[in-house]
């Protein structure tokens, strides 16, 4: 009796300890799990591939890490093509077409998934049928990562706050934040969003509580009607050689606008000696497609500035002519050969830089130096005071040869400080402009912005991800430069005017054959051309639902082509002749017109 008590007691004790054992097998096995969802849902990149937040599981079997892509992901092999339409992203495309989002990375060499943009042309694995998507966006499917965070996301009324918003196809943290009465900051918390930069059609923010209700939030129809005539453009250098295959690839970019500058210089070389060649062959081809012509006129030619050509500064820069009656007389005949044809004048360049407005002044009259020169003025009579002068003679001519050409103020250069020399602040330009009626002898105000790697819908001033310098001031932020301008416009009174940016651009050292930035341009080299592609979709989009903003011209088309060095990091044709994705970006843009 007592040795089979012995036996029951000794089968209860391995029975208990068996179980002990395989309770600390448990727990081992299960840790690994919260680490691997904690890798992949701070980052917004991929909430877009819920394929690939599996795959950690599958890596921590010993065969997989032996050989972690080879085994999991095979070298596809690809059978057709898909062209990427608005608002898709690549796990949208993925689903609809039988494969995953990470055998479509791998073939199309994507690094990020989160950064496709719309005319793309994504090849596809074998075996997957191309489908073109139907109009099922389908929330619940698309942030799949983020209902592992809210349970009940796919309800109007989220966990705790009660509000919820889907993103749409061209919206942006800034565009949703103003709707809701809140900010890109509080969203940004409230959805554990990494970048900013990085949101994606269908997917399902919380709304603070205190929020509009999304749902019955208006796009603005009269925002609608006064962009009614926004006008997509872009800048063309003048190339007699190519004329041809420059028209054809503005023909296929579906642009309503196209800007040339024109150097006064150049045609009128000697007083009353005119040569259009060069500006009439591409006007006629422009023409030809029924584009409307922005001409950006500036440099008056040497014996215009007799005074000033012996100075070496002068010999550097460009500038207005001494007697600006000599500018009205070539605008008169500019504006009355294209009579008809070309739509507008931009009248000058940057007047706020010495590099386009020097106009030396000596305290006493100058003596000629042994080498030529008259040495360096005491200043530079530079300013709004000099340009509105300029600019109501120019009005004036274009208004009189043309009544219904428009007249544009100069862009200004992105300038956050003023030394009155080489230099004028842009906001100190603008104001003094407006204060001394520039508005009275302009159709519209002229913009500028650029030298920024920064993403158009970012906001000042937090360091976006992957830009280490070029970021500290508001003018590198392409919303918070034209709030910047609509709000000193309205403290003119002239808020009714619209605006032009008659020059934008984010450049790449992707692409072609191009030198390394020089220092201070470092900023050249934080932008991909996936990026340039997708940032270009955005500020049309972003500066048409303004309102205010009356075209935009890219900068630019064919710099490569032209050998501008410092165009030739914007063109959209590379120095090889390529087309880069922001060539197809900008073609792909719903460039129609909303209805009033």
């Amino acid at each position: 009796m007592r040795q089979s008590r012995i036996i029951v007691f000794v089968i209860l004790l391995s029975m208990v300890f068996s179980g002990w054992v395989s309770a600390q097998d448990t727990e081992v096995t299960e840790e690994p799990s919260p680490e691997a969802t904690e890798q992949v849902t701070p980052i917004p990149e991929a909430t877009e591939e819920p394929e690939v937040t599996a795959e950690p599981e599958t890596t921590a079997e010993p065969e997989v890490t032996e050989e972690p892509s080879v085994t999991t992901t095979p070298t596809p092999s690809a059978s057709g093509t898909y062209t990427v339409k608005a608002g898709e992203t690549l796990y949208r495309i993925a689903v609809n077409n039988g494969t995953t989002v990470a055998i479509l990375a791998q073939l199309n060499n994507i690094t990020n998934p989160a950064l496709i943009y719309t005319g793309q042309v994504l090849k596809l694995p074998a075996g997957s049928d191309v489908v073109v998507p139907e109009a099922t966006e389908e929330p619940a499917s698309t942030p799949a990562p983020e209902s592992t965070e809210e349970p009940d996301g796919d309800s109007s009324s989220s966990s705790g706050e009660g509000k919820s918003y889907v993103i749409q196809p061209g919206d942006s943290l800034f565009t949703i934040a103003s709707r809701n009465n809140t900010t890109m900051a509080v969203l940004q918390t409230l959805n554990n969003i990494a970048n900013v930069n990085l949101i994606f059609a269908g997917q399902r923010l919380i709304l603070p509580s205190d929020s509009a209700d999304a749902s019955t939030v208006d796009d603005t129809d009269d925002e609608s009607s006064a962009n009614a005539d926004f006008g997509y453009g872009i800048e063309v250098f003048l190339n007699v050689s190519s004329t041809a295959a420059t028209a054809s690839q503005i023909s296929q970019l579906g642009v309503d606008w196209v800007k040339i500058d024109v150097a006064w210089s150049d045609i009128e070389p000697l007083p009353g000696e005119f040569d259009y060649t060069a500006l009439d062959t591409t006007v006629q081809a422009l023409d030809a497609l029924g584009i409307n012509i922005l001409l950006n006129v500036y440099k008056a030619p040497a014996w215009t500035r007799e005074n000033y050509v012996l100075n070496q500064l002068l010999q550097l820069n460009s500038g207005p002519p001494e007697d600006f009656a000599t500018f009205g007389l070539f605008m008169t005949n500019l504006a009355t050969r294209y009579n008809g044809v070309v739509d507008a004048y931009e009248i000058w360049k940057s007047p706020n830089l010495l590099r386009y407005w020097t106009v030396p002044k000596y305290a006493t009259p100058p003596e000629l130096l042994d080498t030529g020169d008259y040495g360096v003025p005491d200043e530079i009579q530079i300013g709004a005071i000099y340009y509105v002068d300029l600019l109501e003679v120019g009005y004036n001519a274009v208004k009189a040869a043309d009544s219904d050409a428009l007249v544009l103020t100069a862009g200004l250069a992105p300038v956050g400080s003023s030394d009155n020399y080489n230099f004028i602040a842009t906001g100190t330009f603008l104001n003094n402009m407006l204060i001394l009626g520039g508005a009275n002898y302009s159709d519209g105000i002229g913009a500028i912005f650029g030298a920024s790697a920064v993403p158009p819908t970012a906001l000042c001033c937090n360091q976006p991800p992957g830009v280490d310098s070029h970021y500290e001031s508001f003018l590198q932020y392409f919303l918070e430069v034209l709030d910047f301008y609509n709000d000193i416009m309205a403290r003119n009174d002239v808020d009714d005017m619209p605006i032009y940016i008659t020059q934008v651009g984010w450049g790449t050292t992707e692409g072609g054959i191009l030198s390394a930035p020089s220092a201070g341009f470092e900023w050249l080299g934080y932008t991909s051309q996936d990026e340039q592609a997708i940032y270009v979709t955005q500020a049309f989009e972003e500066a048409k639902k303004l309102g205010y903003v009356g075209g935009m011209f890219l900068s630019n088309l064919n710099g490569c082509s032209v050998g501008d060095a410092e165009a030739c990091y914007f063109s959209l044709i590379d120095s090889n002749g390529a087309a880069r994705p922001a060539f197809g970006a900008l073609q792909n843009l719903d460039k129609s017109t909303p209805e009033s």
